[in-house]
């Protein structure tokens, strides 16, 4: 099998024996030197055979300072002259090793296999033997966090994130990751059986990793920054070992950024793609006094977390001038990520240092050219001082996911279970390392528009277009999920701004003919319109037409009705004027009956007989003529 899966595989063993509690970091070693003794069954060894046993087999550089003791805790050994005498028969062989290195290699083998395949079939791209030599590195260096810039990374991470349901495919990928971060322990420690931090040490944030914290470029770097917050904070609690600083330089970065973002809020400019902080900072803001407030807010927040900024103003100094990398050579990009590592190695006097706890300080950064330069001056210096290839120096640059698991490891935190750092976590790393080249390529697109704009191959109407789509492929780790890996994946292999152009003004014709046949509908539609309207107002007029006639009809039928009825009402005053007149009549005769008795009756029975008699005949007639008054 390949030497960078056995590389993989040794890792995975390392984690399996590390967290048996029952071995310490000599103990572990102990068994890959016992092992590699048992393999070769050499009658002696020297530390540098041993040392090189162990690079053979396992890919492992073992420090000095561990080897020693813990070939020395191995029964049947003897140290005798500068060799080390093996009586075999001593030795108690550890089956289990083999076994657990044994699976791990072929664990590890199919899921090289399975990525393999993921490749072919994503990229349409058909590898050949060597390209498989390839992808093995670039899953190993992938994994251990040296480099994701290969073409394969976006792969690997795409891979990753379709894998992640499956738990126990992610945690097999996780071992590897826990063991590197175990073994890494031993490659810059001087003080393997030292528990916790007892060492003063400066790290300087950059102004990339301080807007981790504030949560500018979202929760999954702000939960990165902040669980190295924590262990910064776990390694202070007794007494203050580890400072947390920023440059001057840095200061003066931040007041430029937010003076861009009032400047873009103040003319509604168009935020630059794959600006996350610079959106985050925005948000929300109407006014030029509100970014001052979010300022001055993230300010208090850095002193709130002990972040102060540097007060020291003298690294141009004469003193300084050995130190000093920066140099007429680079351009002034160039020397924007060199000065800080510059003042690292100022701020350590031009010295090295062997352990992480003897550095003094050092510069944390996610900005990678800064961290290409700080591994460039890192080697430079190796190979000045003729280091041999068992032991590195500390960087001057670090990123947030070696720092992290650095202090994880050194504050013991690893023998605690269910205690693993994020960063051990590959899915998480996979979407920040996908969300990395998709924001990445979405720069180097938009500067290559406006280039184009500058040069007047596109118009600002273009421009615009463009850059709208690209604020589109822009992503946040966060915002990566299983079901826009293939979206992703393709956008990064087409990643061609002329594209989007030609997309753009097919756009613009298809827009066209659409706006042509909607002109055409729309006259159509108002031409039906119109004919409906004429159709209705001569409806509207039978309508009326129709109404007025059936109207006339009732008028003349209601005055032939009041015809009749004022007939009938004649009729009826003529009937009841004769009723008066009969009644007039019938009284007038009656009246005259009435009294003509009464004077027959005078006449006959005399006046004085009659007169009481008249004076109550009287009455009725009087009554009478007053009832048909009433």
């Amino acid at each position: 099998m390949a030497k960078d899966n056995k590389i993989l595989a040794t890792y995975v063993t390392y984690k399996t024996l590390y967290k048996d509690k029952r071995t310490d970091v000599y103990d572990i070693v102990s068994e890959f030197v016992k092992y590699v003794i048992l393999k070769e069954h050499n009658t002696s060894y020297s530390q540098l055979e041993i040392s090189e046993l162990l690079n053979q087999n396992f890919g492992f550089q073992i420090p000095a300072l561990v080897l020693k003791p813990a070939t020395q805790r191995i029964d049947g050994i003897q140290q005798k002259n500068g060799k080390y005498i093996v009586q075999y028969s001593k030795i108690q062989e550890n089956p289990r090793f083999s076994e657990m290195h044994q699976k791990a290699m072929q664990e590890n083998e199919i899921i090289i296999d399975n990525l393999i395949s993921y490749i072919k079939e994503k990229s349409e791209k058909k590898l050949e033997p060597f390209d498989r030599t390839e992808v093995e590195v670039a899953f190993r260096n992938y994994l251990l966090d040296e480099c994701v810039e290969d073409e394969y990374a976006k792969y690997i991470s795409a891979f990753i994130i379709e894998k992640a349901e499956d738990e126990n495919y992610v945690k097999k990928i996780n071992e590897i990751r826990e063991g590197h971060i175990l073994y890494n322990g031993l490659s810059l420690n001087k003080r393997v059986s030292e528990l916790g931090w007892k060492s003063k040490l400066t790290i300087y944030l950059d102004m990339e990793i301080l807007f981790h914290l504030a949560g500018y470029n979202g929760t999954t770097f702000e939960r990165l920054a902040k669980e190295f917050l924590e262990l910064v904070n776990e390694a202070n609690k007794k007494e203050k070992y580890i400072t947390l600083k920023f440059f001057q330089e840095t200061k003066r970065e931040i007041e430029h950024f937010f003076d861009t973002a009032e400047i873009i809020l103040r003319n509604g400019s168009v935020i630059n793609p794959g600006q996350t902080a610079m959106e985050s900072i925005l948000s929300g803001c109407k006014y030029s006094a509100d970014i001052t407030e979010k300022k001055a807010n993230f300010y208090l927040f850095l002193n709130r977390n002990h972040i102060y900024e540097e007060k020291k103003t003298d690294f141009y100094d004469r003193r300084y001038d050995e130190a000093n990398f920066e140099s007429m050579q680079y351009d002034e990009k160039e020397l924007a990520d060199i000065r800080l590592i510059s003042h690292i190695n100022k701020l350590r006097n031009n010295k090295v240092a062997l352990d992480y706890a003897d550095a003094g300080c050092i510069l944390l950064s996610e900005t990678g050219s800064v961290l290409e330069f700080s591994r460039q001056f890192t080697l430079e210096k190796e190979n000045s001082i003729g280091q041999n290839t068992n032991q590195k120096i500390v960087p001057f640059a670090i990123n947030l996911y070696t720092l992290t698991n650095m202090l994880w490891y050194r504050l013991n935190r690893a023998l605690k279970q269910n205690d693993e750092p994020a960063t051990i976590d590959s899915v998480l790393r996979a979407k920040i390392v996908l969300a990395k080249f998709i924001n990445e390529s979405i720069v180097t697109q938009y500067e290559e528009l406006v280039k184009k704009q500058n040069e007047g191959e596109i118009d600002y109407e273009e421009l615009a277009v463009v850059i709208a789509e690209l604020r589109k492929q822009s992503k946040k780790p966060e915002n990566i999920l299983k079901d826009g890996v293939n979206d992703a994946l393709k956008y990064l292999c087409e990643k061609d701004i002329n594209k989007y152009i030609e997309d753009y003004h097919s756009e613009c014709q298809e827009h066209k003919k659409l706006e042509k046949k909607y002109k055409e509908a729309q006259s159509k539609l108002i031409t039906q319109q119109e004919n409906s309207e004429k159709k209705a107002k001569e409806y509207e007029k039978l309508r009326i037409s129709d109404r007025c006639k059936e109207l006339k009809g009732k008028i003349t039928l209601l005055n032939e009705h009041k015809q009749d009825l004022e007939r009938q009402l004649r009729n009826h005053e003529i009937e009841r004027e004769r009723s008066k007149k009969r009644r007039r009549k019938i009284a007038i005769l009656s009246y005259i009956f009435y009294y003509g008795i009464i004077v027959i009756f005078i006449i006959r029975v005399g006046w004085n007989i009659m007169e009481p008699i008249t004076y109550i005949l009287g009455i009725p007639p009087l009554l009478y003529l007053a009832i048909s008054k009433i």
